[in-house]
């Protein structure tokens, strides 16, 4: 196992699969964040409420959210993080 890759539980991925579920995809990664997964505290920053962020973890929010709306719009960039989200949770 490579460092900041975790291997997941049957439990785990149930867990994962209710935050899919409500939605709540910034719980989710803040989830596997917790659990070592070391992407996934950068993808928690980057799809979080402003609320829940300060710092750098907003700011690369703001940069990511930029990118994506010069180059794709913002309509497509919400529908990608909503599509990744199902995708990488196979539901």
């Amino acid at each position: 196992m490579n460092e900041g890759e975790v291997v997941l539980t049957p439990e785990q991925i149930q867990t994962l699969r209710g935050y899919a579920f409500r939605g709540d995809t910034y719980g989710g990664w803040r989830y596997l964040a917790n659990l070592g997964d070391r992407y996934a505290d950068d993808a928690a920053a980057i799809v979080g409420k402003d609320a829940n962020l300060n710092g750098l973890n907003l700011w690369m929010k703001k940069g990511v959210e930029n990118l994506w709306d010069d180059t794709v719009g913002k309509k497509t960039r919400l529908m990608c993080i909503s599509v990744f989200w199902i995708v990488v949770f196979n539901l």
